[in-house]
């Protein structure tokens, strides 16, 4: 009979999904794709630029996840471990670490498009570095 359309938890009366993120920070602009990220980045010829991605494991080993910063050029890797995604913890830990890099290896830092970078204008602000993100 499927009278379980008719119950008011069906999908239709529930929030979409999106709506969980505060209306000020629902985009990351679009002109900050890895595509518009500047040619002498790609090339790995100069250091001091940054790649961001979060790896998130499964609910049974706890809610932690680790933000992986990755130098381009070198290819140095630093691991954060987080204990929620929420982008001004994942941030937070972010700016920690790099600030105890010089100015000279702190240019740019490339995010992907996850909803826990969306404070990436705060660690720009900070760290007085340039940010980009990726598709």
């Amino acid at each position: 009979m499927k009278l379980y359309r008719y119950l008011f938890r069906s999908r239709k009366h529930r929030n979409r999904r999106g709506n969980r993120i505060p209306r000020e920070l629902r985009g990351i602009p679009k002109d900050m794709l890895i595509r518009n990220r500047p040619d002498h980045i790609d090339l790995r010829r100069e250091f001091g630029h940054w790649e961001a991605d979060l790896i998130m494991f499964e609910r049974d080993f706890g809610k932690a996840n680790v933000t992986t910063l990755t130098e381009r050029k070198s290819r140095y890797t630093v691991l954060i471990k987080n204990e929620t995604r929420h982008s001004n913890t994942v941030m937070g830990s972010i700016r920690e670490r790099l600030q105890n890099f010089a100015k000279p290896m702190r240019q740019t830092v490339t995010f992907d498009r996850g909803s826990e970078f969306l404070y990436y204008a705060l660690l720009s602000r900070q760290l007085n570095i340039i940010r980009k993100n990726l598709k």
